[in-house]
């Protein structure tokens, strides 16, 4: 390449395109491909990586070098984003990388709050220089290991039904409605004490569901928390008390579809933090991730992500 060449291509935006090749039934690479040919016929200097095994996204993201990049775009769902977030965010507040989400996971709650009509949509955002900043959740899981969300977190049925859903993956989409349902017919109740913002607020007693929402809908397209928005520096909380399974069955689809009034065993929080000391070991849902936590802490990072859409 000559030197005029390599000064120019040096001068060209320059982007990472990191993709789950695992993801929205095996999509993840013909729509990265998609978005590079996308990128490179408008001028951007891109490379493709396929990520290979559980944790990658977050070490990769980890490794960037400041200012190297104009744009790290995440091909996937909310998981691959959340994965990226745990390396972007690792012992820092806030990022100044801008980060794309490229929509191709089986669950795309953000891609739905931020109304992207698509991947193609996502990638045409990019090229047009949109932008905003968003709030992200940080979660300490115990031992001292933090994680990061941009939709939710959940507990109680909210974890059980994306267990069940895990098993149910050749339905594709329906997998978490029926997930939630047979959650709601089998699991226990969880006995919980939940803080809200640092001791503000306490309930305490057995527990059915434990959303903390930074988004409106879930992963699911449930509209769980319909105040909910990106950069208020909030997370709105929905906490379902114990009842019984046949109640259960009534009331969930309402609260899926955003219907909170007249609830009695529902209590609705807008907090920056809360903490739940739990009697044993459980599941805790992070942006459709299951991950291990036997004490839990959340609060809001206001503004934390530069997100390109």
């Amino acid at each position: 390449m000559s030197a005029a060449r390599r000064a120019l291509a040096s001068a060209a935006p320059r982007a990472l395109l990191l993709a789950n090749p695992h993801g929205g039934r095996g999509h993840g690479p013909r729509v990265a491909e998609s978005a590079r040919r996308r990128l490179e016929a408008a001028g951007w200097s891109v490379e493709l990586v396929l990520t290979r095994y559980a944790g990658h996204g977050a070490e990769l993201a980890a490794a960037l070098p400041p200012g190297e990049l104009d744009a790290l775009c995440v091909v996937g769902g909310d998981g691959s984003l959340r994965e990226v977030l745990d390396g972007l965010l690792a012992g820092r507040r806030a990022s100044t990388q801008g980060v794309c989400l490229v929509p191709s996971g089986t669950g795309n709650a953000l891609a739905a709050e931020l109304e992207l009509a698509g991947p193609g949509d996502a990638i045409e955002r990019l090229l047009a220089s949109s932008q905003r900043l968003i709030d992200v959740l940080r979660v300490e899981t115990g031992a001292g290991v933090s994680h990061h969300a941009c939709d939710l977190l959940g507990l109680g049925l909210a974890a059980d039904a994306a267990r069940w859903a895990e098993h149910l993956r050749w339905l594709g989409r329906p997998r978490y409605a029926v997930g939630s349902a047979l959650a709601a017919l089998v699991e226990p109740s969880r006995n919980m004490r939940v803080v809200f913002d640092d001791g503000a607020d306490v309930f305490e007693g057995p527990v059915d569901l434990l959303i903390g929402s930074n988004t409106r809908h879930t992963g699911a397209g449930m509209l769980v928390a319909p105040e909910a928005r990106l950069d208020d520096g909030l997370m709105d909380v929905l906490l379902v008390r114990g009842m019984s399974r046949a109640r259960r069955c009534l009331l969930l689809p309402r609260l899926g579809r955003g219907e909170l009034g007249g609830v009695p065993e529902l209590l609705t929080r807008r907090v920056r933090s809360l903490e739940v000391e739990l009697r044993e070991e459980l599941l805790v849902n992070l942006d459709g991730d299951l991950l291990p936590a036997g004490r839990l802490r959340a609060e809001v990072l206001p503004r934390a992500l530069r997100l390109l859409a």
